[in-house]
């Protein structure tokens, strides 16, 4: 898998985009009912009191609204001692906290064209009307399964399956290049 697209020169007339791995992170899905879904986001210092469709962020902290009782939490922090933590801020209360940080694997797709682009296999509309900085959700990219977060006005994240990470990678490039040039 690369870890950038080329260069405008290199295909005319297409806007620069980047594709880059985004280095490994720590990532745990946390599902429960409000008040154990309260509880975990308190000891991170969070707020997810209407956010349906959004992700919420404090410092080095950004938690993923999946559904009505599921949140990807990503951090640099490490797994073992999140899931500790959370585990003592929600004990009592009905949950789950599982370390997906192995499962997933994060691009960057960044630049001008990044909307286009990405759109090339997801049928969302990404403008920036319909799926504003901080919105997040599941979708596809071609044949595969996302979670799909855009970070600032030309920047998206894309999580998608550590066994899919290269298809995924190839499918965008091949996008900006077209088959010919890959």
């Amino acid at each position: 898998m690369a870890n950038s697209a080329p260069s405008p020169a290199t295909h005319a007339g297409m806007p620069n985009v980047a594709i880059e791995l985004v280095p490994s992170s720590a990532k745990l899905v946390l599902r429960g009912r409000a008040a154990s879904l309260e509880a975990m986001a308190g000891a991170l210092g969070l707020h997810i009191d209407g956010v349906s469709g959004q992700y919420v962020e404090r410092g080095e902290h950004r938690a993923l609204w999946l559904g009505p009782d599921e949140w990807l939490l990503k951090s640099p922090t490490p797994a073992d001692y999140l899931a500790e933590m959370l585990e003592e801020a929600s004990a009592g209360l009905p949950h789950a906290i599982v370390d997906v940080s192995s499962t997933y694997t994060t691009l960057r797709v960044a630049g001008e064209g990044s909307e286009f682009l990405i759109n090339h296999g997801c049928p969302l509309d990404l403008s920036l009307e319909a799926f504003d900085i901080r919105r997040c959700t599941r979708s596809l990219l071609g044949k595969t399964g996302i979670i799909l977060s855009r970070v600032e006005r030309q920047t998206f994240q894309i999580d998608v399956a550590r066994s899919f990470s290269g298809y995924a990678a190839r499918f965008l490039q091949e996008a900006y290049l077209g088959p010919a040039q890959r």
